[in-house]
């Protein structure tokens, strides 16, 4: 080179400047695990995976996949709450509490259609209160709860159930509540419960980031007993649907999750023979079950009133997700529910069970654990971090700054120092909007090939990070040898003799 520089292979200059990159694309990476947990960045990447998790839930409606399970959603909505409200002389802003007789009256026509082959659903989940009703309703209230604790059993004798389990909320506590449906019920039509095999309790907590959008569900809890105060360690909704759905051993399950039986079995939990349990493709080894995991998931299936396209213009598929406002069931086809997961929940606004997800702001409960169920039973569940999709994209970035640095360093020899070193600014500063501009669509293609395949796509912020950060250090750089060499050129501080 030039001014009594040193000349270097191209190759040497370029494997120096590739580890280089590497090891501070490393150090990025370290700094910006810390920097992710800053609201800013973390809320950007949640708002790129929602864009994408919207994108594939277009698609997928649009063109449902060959063989994905069938869910039809019996809503409570609004609609459906004005008729019974209007019936019973009341109002929506109670909740379901009033309408157990009219939930009762569905389960039993759930319960008639499971009685044949042909028109039997291969699962159902109950997502109402299944709490007692306040002493203030009086004997009416105790009926009513009779009257649905006997459906749902009747109804588990054809198929598994699994109903909401009660909780309450304490401080910092999670404890269980008591359910209609318990062995130690005071309603004698539930005293049958703990002879039930088929029906089951499912925890209905979802978990939701700091922005308040729900992208995870509680695959399981460790509850308190109301009475003993003992743990019991209870199943999500979604998370145990998929391993019913999967034919595991209903023994292993309540064995596994004693709070996910009526019946009090939990002196059982300490002798589980076996502890692999099947969700979709995935065998998972269950025997140091932690007190509570979440999971992400994939959210493919928007919630879509009856017979009406989505407002978000998702498309309408039925072989996918079917809608009924629960008044309107009775006048569906026998086999309307035949081989499908069928979900019932509550969508009117006082029904509080209304959420923010990636789809909609105003999401049912029903729908986002049938969205759960469809991630466990395909697959689609996904953790929160790749540190392979990362560490990639760093080493992308890394060869081409690293490749634009060496073309700066060949191209800067045909000039003099001066008009070199502005050559080298200007192939960083290239290199730097190449590079990021690269990076960030492998990492858009990738995180759309991701979402594909576990409905998650994962930020990009780390690559670009490295790629900016070192060619900003690689323009500094060159911006201090141009002031060195002015400073020279005008008497002041360097001799001639010094290399830039």
């Amino acid at each position: 080179m030039s001014g009594g520089r040193a000349v270097s292979s191209p190759h040497v200059d370029f494997l120096v400047e590739f580890f280089v990159l590497c090891l501070l694309g490393l150090v990025a990476a370290l700094a910006m695990a810390l920097v992710a947990h800053l609201d800013t960045v973390r809320n950007a990447d949640r708002r790129f995976t929602d864009l994408l998790m919207s994108n594939r839930a277009r698609e997928t409606m649009m063109e449902p996949p060959a063989g994905a399970p069938r869910f039809v959603y019996i809503d409570i909505g609004e609609e459906t709450c004005n008729k019974w409200a209007l019936h019973q002389g009341t109002s929506c802003t109670l909740g379901l509490l009033p309408f157990r007789e009219q939930v009762s009256e569905l389960i039993k026509e759930l319960a008639a259609r499971s009685k044949a082959q042909s028109t039997r659903p291969k699962l159902v989940v109950i997502d109402v209160g299944l709490a007692p009703a306040p002493t203030a309703l009086g004997k009416d209230g105790s009926d009513a709860d009779a009257h649905l604790c006997e459906r749902l059993l009747d109804l588990a004798k054809y198929e598994s159930v699994i109903a909401v389990r009660p909780i309450i909320i304490k401080a910092d506590q999670i404890q269980a509540y008591p359910s209609i449906l318990h062995q130690d019920s005071n309603i004698a039509a539930c005293s049958r419960s703990a002879r039930m095999p088929n029906l089951w309790f499912g925890s209905p907590l979802l978990l939701a980031d700091p922005d308040g959008v729900i992208r995870s569900v509680h695959a399981w809890d460790t509850f308190r007993d109301w009475k003993t105060d003992a743990a019991e360690r209870t199943a999500g909704i979604a998370w145990l649907a998929s391993a019913l759905l999967n034919g595991n051993d209903p023994q292993l399950l309540a064995c596994l999750f004693a709070g996910s039986k009526p019946e009090d079995i939990a002196s059982a939990a300490e002798r589980c023979d076996n502890n692999t349990v099947k969700l979709g493709a995935v065998s998972e080894r269950v025997a140091s079950l932690s007190h509570f995991r979440a999971d992400r998931i994939a959210f493919n299936l928007p919630y879509v009133k009856p017979g009406a396209p989505n407002p978000g213009s998702y498309g309408y598929a039925p072989s996918l997700l079917d809608v009924v406002e629960a008044y309107d069931f009775n006048s569906k086809s026998p086999n309307f529910v035949h081989g499908a997961i069928v979900i019932v929940g509550s969508s009117f606004p006082t029904s509080g069970d209304l959420h923010p997800t990636p789809l909609e702001r105003d999401m049912p409960g029903a729908i986002v654990h049938a969205n759960g169920i469809r991630s466990y039973a395909s697959g689609l569940v996904k953790e929160k971090h790749d540190w392979v999709l990362e560490t990639s994209l760093i080493g992308v970035a890394a060869a081409i700054n690293a490749f634009f640095y060496v073309m700066g360093v060949l191209l800067a020899r045909r000039w003099n120092a001066l008009a070199g070193d502005f050559v080298r600014i200007v192939t960083s500063a290239l290199g730097i909007v190449v590079a990021a501009f690269i990076v960030l669509i492998i990492g858009f293609l990738w995180a759309f090939g991701e979402l594909a395949r576990s409905g998650a796509a994962l930020g990009v912020l780390t690559p670009v990070a490295v790629v900016v950060l070192e060619g900003f250090f690689n323009i500094l750089h060159e911006l201090r040898r141009i002031a060195h060499y002015i400073v020279r050129r005008m008497g002041y501080g360097l001799s001639a003799d010094e290399a830039l």
